[in-house]
């Protein structure tokens, strides 16, 4: 074959075709990067704080004004601790028609049990009648014949929630002490439960916070002009802000709500990741956030109604500074490292009502 002529099993590629197929791949492997680094940059200034902590130190005699609108608690356990150490509640939630209660952590032994000595204030007290919960509707249906007498264990009713920290010691003692109750006061109106996630009869069909809050009001209004409902969910949920369940329920019911977060300063807690239950350890808070001031109170526990709080220049300072929250979810295998992921910084004023501080955590007990 002559050195002019083709190959007929192996024809010469034409310069033109094969220059437009390499800028062609060049052109798309650029534009690759150019996403990736876009997705990078999107990544790092959403989630990664960059402002380090220099925050402002604490005011002198700022600890002290806290610690005279606290309410210290001797105890989180419901079964333990007295009404009377919860008596300042009454004026706070009189003519409230829904009181919620979040959570800075999931599967948080300390939470769990004070959100039960809650409920049982409310009812004992208060008359409360209706417990709440983000689960699927049709599941609270089932939990709600248990708490009725219905027959089967606590953990059968419990297991179509969905929900690993539902199906722990602390969340059965709840419902059997729903179920008790039930049984023992025959001539008082019962407790129900009520999941109200996912679809519910006559609920709403927005975006999911929104209609969270849409479907906790079709509850309030299918139990009547005079119920009252405790409603248990996480920190964001509860939250007054804009775009949030709290905050749309803020604007359903104005006074006749109360929001009441959870706070922390250190301690242990488990939540769920792609391994499974994994236990997280958390270190004292950093400047920057609320706990820093807090955590110097003096008390274990305690209640501390942020209205109460307002009007000396000094807390008022402090409560609409915006400072760092704990908010963790079942995400922190991740997103520990980055604190824009599992914290929140907003005005404390503007997020709840109220305000629970446990110093320690320490994590629930998965029912076995």
């Amino acid at each position: 074959m002559g050195p002019g002529t083709k190959s007929a099993s192996r024809p010469w590629p034409r310069p033109a075709r094969l220059r437009y197929t390499v800028l062609s791949r060049m052109r798309i492997v650029k534009i690759a990067l150019l996403v990736a680094a876009a997705g990078l940059l999107w990544f790092l200034v959403r989630y990664v704080d960059w402002s380090g902590d220099f925050a402002q130190p604490l005011e002198p005699g700022l600890v002290a004004a806290i610690r005279r609108g606290a309410h210290p608690l001797s105890t989180v356990e419901a079964a333990q601790g007295a009404f009377d150490e919860l008596r300042f509640l009454k004026p706070l939630v009189d003519g409230k028609r829904l009181v919620m209660a979040g959570e800075a952590a999931p599967g948080v032994h300390e939470f769990f049990a004070m959100k039960h000595r809650l409920f049982e204030f409310l009812v004992r007290e208060r008359g409360f009648t209706v417990f709440a919960l983000p689960a699927p509707y049709q599941a609270g249906l089932a939990v709600d014949r248990y708490i009725a007498g219905g027959p089967g264990e606590p953990q059968d009713a419990l297991r179509p929630l969905g929900y690993w920290a539902w199906n722990t010691d602390e969340f059965r003692a709840l419902i059997r002490w729903m179920r008790d109750y039930n049984r023992e006061q025959p001539g008082r109106p019962r407790l129900k439960f009520y999941g109200f996630d996912g679809y519910i009869p006559g609920g709403s069909n927005a975006g999911r916070e929104e209609r969270l809050a849409a479907n906790v009001k079709w509850i309030l209004d299918r139990e009547g002009p005079q119920s009252q409902v405790f409603l248990w969910a996480d920190n964001a949920q509860v939250a007054h802000l804009q775009g949030r369940m709290g905050g749309h329920l803020n604007r359903l019911l104005g006074t006749r709500q109360y929001a009441i977060g959870f706070e922390f300063d250190q301690g242990d807690f488990r939540s769920r990741g792609p391994a499974g239950l994994r236990m997280h350890s958390v270190e004292p808070a950093p400047p920057g956030y609320y706990a820093q001031a807090l955590s110097r109170v003096g008390s274990l526990v305690f209640f501390v109604d942020l209205a109460s709080l307002r009007g000396d220049e000094m807390l008022d300072r402090w409560l609409m500074r915006p400072q760092w929250l704990r908010q963790y979810d079942d995400t922190y295998w991740f997103s520990s490292h980055f604190r824009k992921m599992n914290s929140v910084q907003e005005p404390l004023a503007d997020l709840y009502d109220a305000l629970i501080f446990v110093e320690h955590v320490w994590p629930v007990t998965p029912a076995g």
